[in-house]
């Protein structure tokens, strides 16, 4: 075969694979060509109660995995918190998960939920804080404890306060590296001022918080009747939560 002929050959051969596709193209449905099922969506029922003490507590049966989802709100947020300590409510939940709990110091704390394979999250929003906890359903006993154990003896240790201070601290030097969130710092002010929700936490509000106001805070809101309890698991009775 001559070499001159090794192109056309080539371009004869990308034009049948080209054709190729188009033949297979045309064979298939559009989108709107194609019939599928109905989506239908029921809504899980929840069951629902309330103790003696006021908490409020829920569960939603859920057979598909063997682990325990537990979300608690403390009925607390930063639109409570004072001006001038702005930033107190986001340092709190960062100083509950992180200070340890009932006897056990921070590292040890952490090496329990490490050793239930569990994995625990506290934050803060503008209404509530929330707790979040996951781990295996053969575990919900202990893991209760932990939770327990947090809400009602935490430990605020010193050196982790001062850890999430500095965190804290360094996210407001930094605050205004992404233009996305100082325009919406900018356009909450615009809407509400002075108000709660228009403030954000500065250097000097964040430097006034005290561990004491931790401890305050914690004794005024988490108690049972501001408390709401939520479980998913299949395999779980309400007996097992009180």
């Amino acid at each position: 075969m001559s070499l001159r002929m090794f192109p056309l050959l080539l371009l004869a051969l990308l034009l049948a694979l080209l054709l190729a596709a188009c033949v297979g193209q045309r064979s298939q449905l559009r989108p709107d060509q194609i019939d599928s099922p109905p989506l239908t969506f029921t809504v899980p029922q929840v069951e629902e109660r309330v103790m003696d003490n006021g908490m409020r507590l829920y569960l939603n049966p859920d057979h598909e995995l063997p682990l325990v989802e537990i979300s608690l709100l403390i009925g607390a947020g930063s639109i409570g918190e004072p001006a001038a300590k702005s930033g107190l409510v986001q340092l709190y939940a960062a100083a509950l998960r992180s200070g340890g709990a009932g006897q056990l110091a921070p590292k040890a704390f952490d090496d329990q939920l490490e050793e239930l394979a569990a994995d625990l999250s506290v934050s803060s929003g503008s209404y509530a804080v929330s707790c979040g906890l996951s781990l295996h359903r053969d575990d919900l006993e202990s893991g209760l404890a932990v939770l327990a154990d947090l809400l009602r003896r935490p430990r605020f240790d010193k050196g982790r306060v001062e850890l999430a201070r500095r965190r804290l601290l360094e996210g407001i030097r930094r605050q205004n590296d992404e233009p996305g969130a100082l325009a919406q710092r900018k356009l909450r002010r615009a809407l509400y001022g002075d108000h709660p929700l228009g403030r954000t936490p500065s250097l000097d509000s964040v430097e006034a918080i005290e561990r004491q106001d931790l401890l305050d805070f914690h004794r005024r809101y988490v108690l049972p009747n501001n408390l709401w309890l939520a479980v998913s698991n299949g395999a779980i009775a309400w007996q097992a939560i009180w």
